[in-house]
């Protein structure tokens, strides 16, 4: 039988009620705990008396499951504690039960039984005959020792207490021996290089590596790195050319959602990101954060709450411009030392404006808004705009095409616009306002630096040298000589990177037909080409594709079925406007350049409205999202979005408004798509041939139960996951169920709902029903149906993932056998967000602790 171990209490448990062991009904004795009270011939159990599994069961706790079991007992059992554990339907009907290791922790869990002559002071043994003198599982002549013999094994190291096995239900598939974990799971050492009971399961935990976003040089020529992950000061020692002398220090772990990266004329360094700016004092010994010290200005509430970041800049002459989220113009501060102010007197500029960038340069300053780019002189007042003189430069024939979205000038007094199109120089002679001295240049990387791609250059070196940003995260520094050499400053390349190896939050997961995965990171979009080899990191690529709008968070990707690109979701952390959570299509350029992909913003096209969801395609190719048209009278509407194929261009859209008709709940959720319509939580929507009539609509009510999430198998059973609280689900038979609808699907009495919960092998307990949460379900090729768990708990040996084999009967639950995974190297204690399976019949997982892969050979 599987044999679990104290050191998952309470989801051990779960993993013989749900486990894989080929197991029959003989596998579990009652009772059999490491007790004092019980010897050998206690009345009542006969050492190894076996239970039948149609024994009623009892009633238990979270506290008292364990599993225990007769050693003899163990036939073709392949249960492992922290890999997966199988179980057949023989031994439904039980429940298992667990050693209560919280009795007598006085005496090492054997209980409190008084000391007995000839026992020893620590009294484990009885006064029977001296071969049924030690309680089940223990053995010695004062009882001290585990009954390795029968099975037992000490658990945990101290004190002295003996459980079952976890390893003797383990054979490795003859493929290497069994041990023990530091947590006490049984874990294989497999010879082919595998893991799990079987050795046949491949883990692979992906972490996308730190992207650098701003770069900026103090006055020694050392950088000073904004990345995905924190700020980290670069010592380039001197030579910039070569990285193999150079050093490193992160210096700030702080991920907040955008940072930008300034230094001023005193060599000081600022960062700012959402409603903060931050000074730093390195203390002389940036290497050594030891001594640092960090003054932060925090804006007023209105900043806080409406406006958070999206630049900020400092000029040579130390003036500070910020850039705000939710409003147009810049705010403006002509000397730093006003930052010591308790209220920061800002000075508002071009409010009128939405602006990308600013740079200040002279008495005035260059702009990079959405209506074009401009020169302003801001004349002697600075808040008197009357003096202001302008110069638009949007109808220059370099710059009139194209979406400029950062400006930089450079020692020589350069300007340089990073555009959607490349990258544009000016050199105006040191007149903004005397065109006859401006020559533009549409600038390229020399001749021998082609793998940077078309920019964009994020800052120029001490020496002059542009620095530009790569796709994969790294920046590229070019030498202006020829023949032009060119240094990557790569942070997965040093020794740095394993400060950056901490956990992020997958929140979306998607597979483009080239089988490239995309994905969301801490609010950002990641495009991961694994190159068809998942195990293997040395062809992966990642690209950062960023977002169009600062501080907005990317929540959902769908690839589109097409292949051109893909469809995402923004939104922002606290909403300000109705239009902040927004539709984006991005259409892709070159596939290893993400500086080319264009955003198309859906809601200025097809003025969808506040977006909550974005739920893909369904079987039709129609894309469906959730909206709240903040005018409608009845906000809750689902929007329909058809092209044509053509996601560019939405002149030929069609838009439906599908409400919550006749449903219980006003803010229904899609629940899935399966080939002849779409689940709601209240029922299922069959639009016919027509998306805009709705005479050829068929709604069918679903039942009381509001599901989570469907999937749809071979033969057309859909099964349901649940999440349960006492609103939506009181009195539901089980987190999973299965429908057949009898081939009616406008008939209900020939349906057949099939109820799965705990005693039938679901291995996701929770104290109470009204708690448990099944965040996703997918079916494979092989017909085995995936359940995720997406609850929030604290303890860690629970499973998180488990997958039900039924034999293509879902109405017979007596062929049944589930397979759990508990914590272990591969899933561990992560929420699951969401899953997806590839053409391989490979599960990817979408974690709260990262990108997970997981192969099973069969």
């Amino acid at each position: 039988m599987p044999r679990v171990i104290p050191g998952a209490l309470s989801a051990l448990l779960l993993c013989l009620g749900c486990g894989r062991a080929t197991l029959d009904s003989d596998s579990l004795v009652n009772g059999d705990q490491p007790s004092p009270h019980k010897p050998l011939n206690d009345a009542g159990s006969d050492g190894g008396a076996q239970r039948d599994s149609n024994t009623e069961q009892r009633d238990a706790t979270p506290s008292d499951y364990t599993a225990l079991g007769d050693s003899s007992a163990h036939e073709d059992t392949t249960a492992v504690s922290g890999a997966p554990v199988e179980l057949d339907a023989g031994t439904r009907g039980m429940t298992p039960v667990a050693p209560d290791l919280d009795a007598g922790a006085s005496d090492a869990g054997r209980g409190s039984a008084a000391p007995v002559e000839g026992c020893g002071s620590d009294a484990r043994c009885d006064a029977a005959p001296a071969e049924h003198a030690c309680a089940h599982g223990y053995a010695g002549e004062t009882c001290d020792e585990c009954d390795v013999g029968g099975g037992y094994v000490q658990w945990p190291p101290e004190p002295t207490t003996c459980v079952p096995d976890p390893c003797i239900a383990v054979t490795c598939a003859g493929l290497g021996p069994c041990h023990l974990d530091g947590k006490g799971f049984a874990r294989c050492d497999c010879d082919n290089g595998m893991s799990g009971p079987k050795c046949n399961e491949t883990w692979a935990h992906f972490t996308p590596p730190p992207s650098i976003t701003d770069v900026r040089f103090d006055a020694l020529g050392n950088g000073w790195f904004y990345t995905t992950r924190g700020l980290v000061y670069w010592d380039l020692n001197g030579t910039p050319n070569d990285t193999s002398d150079d050093a490193w220090q992160l210096l700030d772990q702080d991920h907040s959602l955008f940072k930008s990266v300034a230094t001023d004329s005193q060599g000081r360094l600022w960062t700012a990101s959402g409603s903060t700016i931050r000074l730093l004092d390195d203390g002389g010994t940036p290497l050594d954060p030891s001594d640092d010290e960090w003054q932060t200005y925090t804006f007023d509430t209105y900043w806080r709450s409406q406006n958070y970041l999206a630049r900020f800049r400092l000029d040579a002459r130390d003036r500070a411009w910020l850039i705000q989220h939710s409003t147009g113009g810049v705010k403006m501060l002509p000397e730093l030392d006003l930052f010591e102010r308790a209220e920061i007197p800002w000075i508002t500029l071009f409010s009128g404006l939405s602006l990308n960038d600013v740079a200040g340069e002279g008495d005035g300053v260059w702009l990079a808004a959405a209506t074009g780019s401009f020169y302003v002189d801001l004349g002697s007042d600075l808040s008197d705009e009357a003096d202001d003189r302008w110069i638009d430069f949007s109808a220059v024939p370099l710059l009139a095409d194209k979406h400029v979205v950062t400006i930089l000038i450079d020692s020589l007094g350069g300007k340089w616009f990073n555009t959607d199109k490349g990258m544009v120089h000016l050199d105006d002679g040191g007149d903004p306002f005397d065109q006859s001295k401006h020559e533009w240049t549409l600038w390229s990387p020399p001749s021998g630096s082609d793998s940077s791609g078309d920019g964009p250059i994020m800052a120029f070196g001490p020496d002059g040298s542009p620095w530009l940003g790569l796709p994969a995260g790294s920046v590229l520094r070019i030498d202006g000589t020829a023949p032009a050499p060119q240094t990557e400053y790569d942070l997965a390349a040093t020794s740095l990177f394993r400060s950056f190896t901490e956990d992020q939050r997958v929140g979306a997961i998607s597979f483009d037909p080239e089988e490239r995965i995309w994905l969301t990171v801490g609010g950002e979009l990641y495009r991961f080409d694994h190159g068809h080899t998942p195990t293997d990191p040395s062809d992966d690529v990642w690209i950062r594709m960023g977002r169009p709008q600062f501080n907005a968070n990317v929540v959902e990707v769908h690839a589109d079925p097409n292949g051109e690109g893909v469809w995402v979701l923004l939104g922002v952390p606290q909403i300000s406007v109705p239009d902040d959570n927004a539709i984006y299509y991005v259409h892709l350029g070159e596939p290893e350049n993400a500086f080319d992909d264009v955003w198309i913003r859906y809601y200025d096209e097809l003025e969808l409205g506040f977006s909550w969801n974005l739920y893909g395609f369904d079987s039709k190719g129609i894309l469906w999202s959730r909206n709240d048209n903040l005018f409608d009278p009845d906000p809750a509407r689902h929007i329909l979005m058809n092209g044509g194929g053509t996601p560019l261009d939405a002149s030929d859209d069609t838009l439906a408004i599908y409400a919550a008709r006749g449903a219980a709940a006003p803010w229904p959720n899609v629940v899935g798509f399966d080939p002849s319509g779409v689940w709601f939580e209240d029922g299922y929507l069959d639009y016919g041939q027509s998306m805009t009539d709705t005479d050829d609509d068929l709604w069918v009510a679903l039942d009381s139960f509001k599901p989570n999430t469907m999937a749809v198998d071979a033969t057309g059973n859909r099964w349901f996951g649940y999440r349960g609280d006492a609103a939506r689900n009181v009195g539901i038979g089980g987190a999973l169920r299965s429908f057949d609808d009898g081939g009616t699907l406008t008939k209900t009495d020939d349906d057949t709902w099939v109820d799965f919960s705990l005693a039938d092998g679901l291995p996701f307990y929770e104290p109470d029903y009204r708690f448990f949460n099944i965040s996703d379900v997918q079916i494979d090729a092989h017909g085995l149906i995936w359940i995720a768990d997406g609850s929030d708990r604290s303890e860690t040996t629970s499973p998180r993932l488990c997958n039900l084999d039924d034999n293509g009967t879902a109405q017979d639950k007596s062929d049944d056998t589930w397979t759990a995974y508990l914590p272990a190297e591969g899933i561990d204690d992560r929420r699951i967000e969401h899953m997806t399976i590839d053409g391989n019949s490979d599960l990817w997982l979408a974690t709260s602790g990262g990108l997970r892969y997981l192969h099973v050979e069969r």
